[in-house]
């Protein structure tokens, strides 16, 4: 379940601008899975100099069966997201 939860949240990320995945190793820590969706713990590490970032992202299986990621709360916006409001 892990490289499945890795494809679908590289595929996510890989789709948005501004992000360089190239940059960064994504390493998925822990998945549980209760039905169609799954909750996957990731690391994010740069490539270039030292420092993580954990994220956890919730998974959903639709109709194909294909797994879709989804931002977690306070995921850092990106040009295809607005900016929060303050």
């Amino acid at each position: 379940m892990k490289s499945a939860a890795e494809a679908a949240i590289r595929t996510y990320l890989e789709s948005r601008p501004g992000l360089d995945m190239d940059k960064m190793d994504l390493t998925v820590k822990e998945v549980r899975v209760e039905g169609d969706t799954a909750v996957a713990q990731v690391v994010f590490k740069t490539k270039e100099g030292e420092g993580a970032m954990p994220f956890t992202y919730n998974l959903r299986r639709e109709g194909d069966g294909e797994n879709n990621a989804h931002l977690p709360p306070n995921h850092p916006s990106t040009p295809k997201d607005p900016a929060p409001a303050h």
